[in-house]
């Protein structure tokens, strides 16, 4: 069944390839006209492929139902994986594996009149992970993985035009099971850690915290809410936390954001009592140069001699260079977590880390999704991004790992002691294929090779090989 799959995707993609889509050349300046996909809209609108598929709604005013399904799939390849080392359980023996995820889903809108709209949603998610052993091996001796568990199961009001002073949807109130995200996913993103979604693990279809309690207030370029959160991990580490965040954004070229979170309660004992201070900004910092943009973060933890001077933090300046063909955009990016330090304390969470877009914040197709989690851990990032149409843009990225101390944090290694803090260095080439608004594709290739700490930790000095493919449908 993989063999049948992968060979209808790649006919469907070089039957596009073949129709001229694809092709370069095809870029536009910022703010022009689009016509550099005409040759994909005209193949969608001949009949190949729809361009909007649903499953519809039903209305009974007052409120409608909407039902949605999302599917996604994705298979890979491995050579060396672990770099031919030593880990537990042994990830050299993964080769090849798939996996596949499918969410049905059901969304309430009630419209209240002056008193603004409720809305509620609840889904489920059905994972499973065959073909062999994963990149992590975390489906050893279970290889044919699956579970099913709810994902989504909120309500939601949003005020409408009840308070007009303030302005359209100024307030939002929101409980239950909810994706609470801030920013680009470094901290808050994804609330289910570890939980139903394990077996297939790259795919983490489940994002929703278990439990959730947000008000906000959005009024004229200021967000101000307040949240009460308990991520969805597994084993339920009964983590419970609370905080305030803020946005301005009255600022044409800037956007700020400051966070502050305590967790009150958890199980782990690192995570009992932590204080968490989130600072941001982000915008085009120089008028003159709107093409320049410039993004940074920092955060601070401290829960007294358990966790002590934890930070992490990145920035990151970009240049879009709108007027050429493709629209090429350079990205460099420095990032930091802590680690180290009496008895690991000075080990930054990253929380509920997540990814909004390529290299954020599974740093490394390789690397990151697979050993290790942003903490201990200090990377150069280099990136370019070519977007030849609103159907296909590639990226080109380039990473250098470093250790921030030489205590290890990496998945299932074995404990030894190492010399270096030279990790790893790591190219991903990614090609972005929107075929349609509810089928998009990624075709993945990934090449990491061991640095001297890597090769001490886990006695491998191969590069290991990753190609991949990913497929979604959204209905």
């Amino acid at each position: 069944m993989l063999v049948s799959i992968l060979i209808a995707i790649c006919n469907q993609v070089l039957l596009l390839l073949a129709l001229g889509g694809l092709r370069p050349g095809h870029a536009r300046a910022a703010g022009a006209p689009s016509t550099s996909g005409s040759n994909v809209h005209s193949v969608i609108q001949d009949g190949w492929l729809p361009q909007s598929l649903s499953l519809g709604s039903l209305n009974l005013a007052p409120l409608t139902i909407t039902p949605t399904i999302d599917t996604e799939f994705d298979a890979f390849g491995e050579i060396n994986n672990g770099w031919g080392g030593t880990f537990k359980p042994p990830l050299e023996e993964s080769h090849q594996f798939f996996e596949n995820s499918l969410e049905p889903g059901l969304t309430g809108d009630l419209a209240l009149g002056d008193y603004g709209r409720l809305e509620g949603r609840v889904s489920g998610v059905f994972a499973m992970v065959g073909g062999g052993l994963n990149a992590a091996a975390t489906n050893y001796g279970d290889l044919q993985g699956r579970d099913f568990s709810i994902d989504d199961g909120y309500g939601k009001w949003t005020s409408g035009n009840l308070f007009p002073l303030l302005g359209v949807d100024a307030i939002t109130v929101i409980g239950g099971r909810y994706t609470y995200q801030i920013g680009d996913g470094f901290l808050f993103y994804n609330g289910n850690q570890g939980g139903g979604d394990d077996v297939a693990v790259w795919l983490s279809p489940h994002h929703s915290f278990k439990e959730t309690g947000i008000v906000s207030l959005n009024s004229h370029g200021l967000l101000l809410e307040g949240f009460y959160l308990s991520p969805n991990d597994h084993p339920d580490s009964h983590t419970q936390l609370a905080g305030v965040n803020t946005e301005l954004r009255t600022f044409e070229a800037m956007r700020v954001g400051l966070t502050y979170a305590n967790i009150f309660h958890s199980d782990t004992p690192q995570r009992h009592g932590l204080n968490l201070i989130y600072a941001r900004a982000e915008g085009a910092i120089i008028p003159q140069i709107k093409d320049f943009y410039l993004s940074s973060s920092f955060a601070a933890e401290s829960n007294g001699d358990k966790v002590s001077g934890a930070y992490g933090w990145y920035l990151t300046p970009s240049y879009t260079f709108a007027q050429l063909r493709w629209q090429p955009t350079i990205y460099y990016r420095y990032a930091s977590f802590s680690g180290g330090g009496h008895d690991g304390n000075r080990n930054f969470d990253p929380l509920f880390y997540g990814m909004s877009d390529w290299g954020t914040w599974y740093q490394g197709e390789i690397l990151g999704n697979w050993i290790t989690t942003n903490t201990n851990l200090n990377s150069h990032q280099i990136r370019l991004n070519l977007v030849a149409n609103d159907q296909f843009n590639i990226n080109l990225i380039y990473y250098h790992f470093m250790l921030d101390s030489h205590s290890q944090t990496m998945r299932s290694a074995p404990v030894r002691p190492i010399t270096s803090t030279d990790l790893a260095d790591e190219v991903n080439i990614i090609a972005d294929f929107n075929l349609t608004n509810w089928w998009t594709m990624a075709l993945m290739f990934a090449v990491d090779v061991p640095g001297r700490a890597a090769r001490e930790i886990t006695g491998g000095n191969r590069t290991w090989v990753q190609p991949s493919i990913w497929t979604g449908w959204n209905f």
